[in-house]
This record gives structure tokens, sequence and C-alpha cells, in this order.
């Protein structure tokens, strides 16, 4: 190839060059690249008007010049352009800004600006088809050469020099700035106070980092935070990251500097801490136990407005314990909640339904009852065979109720009328068959109890006493007397008086009456409670007893099963009598319980009889040590043949409840554990016995029953 070329050179002064020269290169393309710099003085730059080829690029270096268009600062620019122009700031640490004062474009003719050396740069903006505009532009911080690259590109490219546009082109400014710190606009951190309500938390300051630097590079700058804007612009006393406010809200002031040029930027956001609810005064609820069961159902639906007091940004839930409180764990989801202790304690969060913020209470609710001293329970009320039964009801009152005066108590036979306070029963209340009645308690914490419990009439045919006794006597002038006269009747119930005929016993006033002599007697009974009196009589007479009566008793210490069989040689028929209560004239009895026994071979003439005692060891299956004196002590059951060396009590967890030995053991386990009553549960023993000189161990289950 042989080529002329020609290269005009404009420099920054107005001052045109022209070079010519050949170019012969044999199938080679040859690339011209010039740079121009210009330091220390104010200049002006024209855009070339094409050079856009690899190798022509021009670099311009500089911080204070005038940037025109290839027409310069007094002509119109021409068509054919297509050029290319890279400025460069003379301080590296700096940025290229160029700003437009005036510029004027033929459509589609595109000024376009590049945040970078090249092309490849990302574009900061473009200036077309416009009249009369105005646009800024600068190296981005990102941006670390801090130079900007510019195209001019117009149609026609290879028109003629002199062939001139209408449009004047641009005017603009050049200078340097150092980088500019970008700084993030922080928001405010927000936090709920605890429950103790102290008004400060630790705020964890570093959660704006991220967002002040603004996608800068952390490795270039340093954030602190200060207490006062003065602070921040000294960068002095920087605080922690985990910061605990003094106020609420309260100002801290970031300071973002940059590590190589110690620039920064200063910004504030606020730390806000949402106040917990105030939680409403502490007032117990009381519950009345209406019916008198020892139980109440509080009612949350009915507690809930009490807490919110008509705030409709609070919630409240309910909790069984404070750790489910505090980590809002296993609400309770049923609103009816029954206790059986006087005072009961349920927790609750009240939240702030808009921030989150909760505080932590308890409520409490008391069982409220009459000071009762047995309970209202089933009674039976004696009368004669034909006669009504007779309840004093005042009496009742006073009996079953503690400081009776403080309240008001009626009598009815239906629940409605106890409800309306209707057709009270008189105070001497007298029935003839058993009958519910509903006692109503007035006067206690504005409540009103009603329990139903039941009168039933009994009769004194109920008693243990036979019609008639009889005392046998022997050819020898023995006799098998005394003869004990058993009531049956329970001793803390009734008043007793025995009578021989018509004539008073001195000092007899028992149940029960042993006697020798023959004759009538009589037993006059008075019921404590319903005052009803009632007399007894039977006879007690002497009668022979024959010779040659045996009898062979079988029996199993500790068997679940005891037989006990009995044998008489002489005349019969013999009937066999068991303590008393059972009998039959074979003489075999099964499941004999454990306890002391009397086998009795009666002759049909009622006298020839011979008795053999014995004694099952056992133990009852339960007691009720409620100082009634019935089955208030727990013991084995023995005779003389068992010797027990040790007895002790379980509770059914193996827990070790008592220990008795010598004669503790004959006393029994008085439901007492170091003074403490047990409950009602079941409850094991083991014990150690001799029997027939050999060593036996035990072992069952009863019950404590209150």
């Amino acid at each position: 190839m042989n080529k002329e070329l020609k290269m005009r050179i404009d420099n920054v002064m107005g001052t045109k060059n022209t070079i010519a020269f050949h170019l012969v290169v044999p199938n080679l393309f040859f690339f011209l690249f010039i740079s121009l710099k210009i330091h220390g003085q104010s200049t002006d730059i024209i855009m070339p008007r094409y050079n856009n080829s690899p190798g022509f690029e021009l670099t311009v270096t500089t911080c204070e010049a005038n940037f025109y268009d290839s027409g310069g600062s007094s002509e119109n620019y021409r068509y054919g352009n297509n050029a290319i122009i890279t400025i460069c700031p003379e301080n590296p640490n700096e940025r290229i800004n160029i700003d437009f004062t005036n510029y004027d474009l033929q459509a589609s003719h595109v000024l376009q600006i590049y945040d970078g050396l090249d092309t490849t740069a990302s574009t900061l903006g473009s200036i077309s088809n416009a009249l009369s505009g105005t646009a800024f532009f600068r190296a981005s911080y990102g941006n670390a050469t801090g130079c900007l690259t510019l195209t001019f590109i117009t149609s026609s490219t290879f028109a003629e020099p002199n062939d001139d546009t209408s449009y004047s082109g641009w005017r603009a400014l050049v200078f340097c700035t150092p980088p500019i710190i970008d700084i993030g606009n922080p928001e405010d951190l927000v936090l709920n106070d605890d429950i103790s309500g102290d008004g400060t938390e630790l705020f964890n300051l570093q959660r704006n980092t991220n967002t002040i630097l603004n996608t800068q590079n952390p490795e270039d700058f340093t954030v602190t935070y200060h207490l006062s804007l003065i602070q921040a612009e000294s960068g002095i006393n920087p605080l922690d990251l985990l910061f605990g406010n003094t106020s609420n809200p309260q100002t801290i002031y970031a300071r973002l500097e940059n590590r190589h040029t110690g620039e920064f930027a200063t910004t504030s956001f606020r730390l806000v801490l949402n106040e917990i609810p105030s939680l409403p005064p502490i007032q117990t609820i009381y519950v009345c136990d209406t019916d008198l069961d020892g139980t109440i159902v509080a009612n949350l639906d009915e507690t809930e407005p009490l807490i919110l007091e008509d705030n409709a940004n609070l919630a409240v839930t309910f909790f069984a314990d404070m750790d489910n409180v505090l980590e809002n764990e296993n609400p309770l989801t049923d609103n009816q909640i029954q206790f059986a202790q006087t005072e009961n304690t349920i927790y609750y969060r009240l939240t702030d339904v808009q921030t989150g913020a909760f505080a932590v209470g308890s409520q409490q609710f008391n069982l409220i009852s009459p000071p009762l001293n047995r309970g209202f329970n089933d009674i039976e009320v004696c009368r004669d065979l034909n006669a009504e039964a007779v309840i004093d009801l005042a009496a009742l009152s006073q009996n079953e109720i503690t400081d009776i005066d403080s309240f008001a108590i009626s009598y009815h036979e239906s629940l409605i009328d106890a409800e309306n306070e209707d057709n009270k029963l008189p105070p001497i209340f007298i029935f003839d068959k058993e009958i519910t009645v509903y006692v109503r308690i007035n006067g206690f914490e504005s409540c009103v109890f009603i329990k139903s419990f039941q009168l039933k009439p009994t009769s004194i045919i109920k008693s243990g006493m036979v019609e008639s006794y009889t005392i046998c006597q022997f050819k020898d002038g023995s006799n098998t007397g005394p003869v004990v006269i058993n009531s049956g009747l329970n001793a803390n119930d009734f008043d007793f008086q025995w009578f021989l005929e018509d004539t008073p016993l001195d000092g007899e006033t028992s149940p029960m009456l042993s006697v020798l002599e023959p004759g009538t007697y009589k037993l006059a009974i008075t019921n404590s409670l319903s005052g009803c009196g009632y007399t007894l009589e039977t006879s007690v007479r002497l009668a022979e007893v024959p010779d040659n009566v045996e009898l062979k008793i079988e029996a199993k210490p500790f068997s679940n099963s005891n037989k006990i069989t009995a044998t008489v040689n002489g005349d019969g028929p013999y009937t066999y009598e068991l303590s008393g209560l059972e009998s039959n004239t074979t003489g075999v009895f099964f499941n004999v319980p454990a306890g002391p026994h009397s086998i009795t071979a009666i002759n049909s003439n009622g006298c020839s009889s011979v008795t053999e005692r014995l004694f099952i060891i056992g133990y009852p299956k339960f007691f009720t040590p409620n100082q009634d004196f019935h089955n208030d002590n727990w013991n084995i059951q023995i005779n003389p043949g068992i010797n027990i060396q040790s007895l002790r009590i379980f509770n059914r967890y193996g827990r070790l409840m008592a220990e008795l030995k010598g004669d503790s053991v004959a006393v029994g386990w008085d439901g007492l554990t170091n003074g403490t009553p047990m409950p009602a549960d079941t409850y094991w023993f083991q014990v150690d016995f001799t029997y027939n000189q050999e060593n036996y161990t035990n072992s069952g289950y009863f019950a404590l029953m209150r």
C-alpha cells in the first residue's frame, strides 16, 4: 500500500497545523495514538471531529478547562462527527466534573458520557436532540481513575469539512473535585422495652452500617457513631456498637470517613424504644363457691375487659405459669378455668398490637366459701317404727356453720325455691320419707351459696340388739355368762341409759351392757342431733348346757380365702354360728375375714353350745383418720401367736410414710407423717413377723380416705 495521509492538529491555543506524509506498508494497517497532557493552566478543549478508530483516541489530563464541540468557541459544529475523547484529573484521587452550561444539538446527534477511561465503562448519560439545555456529569466514587470518556456521532460521517450545521454545539466547564462521600440515609432503630419497663435497651448500631456505606467499599471507609454532631465531625468519643439508650427517643450521629483521604460525611438517626403497656391496678377477683363443692370456675372472658380497659391497641393472652408467659408458649385456650385452691393465680401477657411491646401481669382469683364445719352432708334422722322423723334445722345450722350470726340461712325443698328464697322450711321439720333439702346461705362477700343434701329417716329397728339372750347353766354350777347386750349404735350420735325392769342402772350409759342376772332389760336412747328418743327392750334367761361337745377349727394367716371347719361330737342336730353373724348346719365357713372370731356350736335347745375363739391375721382395706372415732387408725390385726417385728408403710411412689415397731404396732398408723396429714390415696405396707417360730414377710395395699 502507498498512500498519502494528512493530519491536522488543533492545539488548545487555536493554532492549526497540517502534516502530510506517505505511508508505504504492504498489506499492513498502521495505528496512530495521540495523547495530549495540559497541566497547571486553564485551557480550551475542542472535541475532535473524527478520531473514533483504534489507535487514534485522544486523552486530556487537566483540572481546569473549557470544553467545546468540534466547531470551537465561535463556530457551529459540522456534519460527519465520529469522535472520542477521555478527560482525566491531574490528581489521581480527584474526580472529573463536566458542567454543560449550554448545548444545542440536532436531533439524532448524540454526545455520550462514560464513567471511566473508555466506552466499556458504564454510561453516566447522554445529550441529544435538545436546544439550549444544561447538564452536569461527575466521575463516580467507584470510578478509581476519576476520568470521563465522551463520544460524539453525527450523520454524514464522510461529508466535506466545510459542510456546516446550523447548531451551535455545546459549551462546558471542566474541573476536578475530591471524591464525593455518598453517605446513605439510615432509618431509625426501633426496639421494644423489656418487661422491666426501665426505658433502656441495648441497640445494635451496626444494623445501620451498610445503609450508611451506601454500597461503597467498607475497606475504604470507617463508620463510627457519636452522641453529638460536634463529636461526629471531630471524630471523637465513638460509641460502642451495642449501645444502651439514655433517653427516648435519642439521636445518634454517624460519621463516614474515607480511610485514604480523611474526607468524611455525617448523618443522623434516632433510637426509638417502644414503651410497654401500663398494667391495670392489681385487684383480686373473688369467685363464689356457689354449690359448696370446694371448686370455682374463673371466667377469663369476664376478666379480659378489666385488663384491657377499653384500649383497642392492646391484646391480652393468659398463661398458667410465668415461664410460658416469657416464652409466649402454651397459652390458655379454655377461658373457663377451674380452681380447687383458696388462692389461685393466672398470668397474662399484655401486648401493644401496633409495636409488639408487652408487659407481664398476674390476676388473683380467690375462692369464697362460708366457714363450714361438716359441709351439709347427708343426714340420717332416727324415728320410731310408726312415727315421723323430726329434725331441728336451727340446731343443724348451728352445728354446720361457724359464726352463724354473720349469715342468713334458709332451707327449701326445691332448687327453684332456694334460688328465689321461697317456701322456706320451718325450724322444726317433720318428714316421713327420704327427701332432698336445699340450704341457702347469704351474707358472705355478696355471695349466695346453695347446696343440696339428703334427709333420710331411719328406724331404731337397725339396732343390733336381739329379742332375747340366753345364759347357759352347766351341771357343775358354772355358766356361760356374762351376756353382752349390744345396741349396735354409735356413742357419738346417741345418749344411752340402761334399765333392769324399770330401775335405771347406775353408770350404765354406753351402747353395750354386760349382764349375768336374768330379767328384762331396757335401753333408753336419745339422738344427739335430732333429739328423738327411743326405748329398746330385750330379755335374758338361764338354761342348762349338755356335755360332750367338741370343736375343730382350720384357718391360715394372711390368706385371701380363709376357711374354718367346726365339728362337734355329741347329740345333735347342731347349728354352727360364726361370731354371732353367720350360721349353718355344716360347720364349714368360707372367706372368713381377718380378725378375732368365735365359732359356737349350739344344740337345738339353744343352750348346748361350745365356743372356740381364734384370730386370723389380716388388715383393714381402708381407714378414715378424720377424728370421728371410727377407723381413725390403721394397723395389722393380730393374735398372740403372731409376733410383729416391723411394720412399714409407703406411699404409691415408694416413699416411707411410717415404721411401726413394738407397742406402736398395736396403736397403728394415724395417717400422719412428721405431724403432717397425708392425702387420700392408696398406700402399701410390708410386715415382718414370726409365726410358729418361723419368719414371714407379707405386704399389701390399703386406702386412706378422708
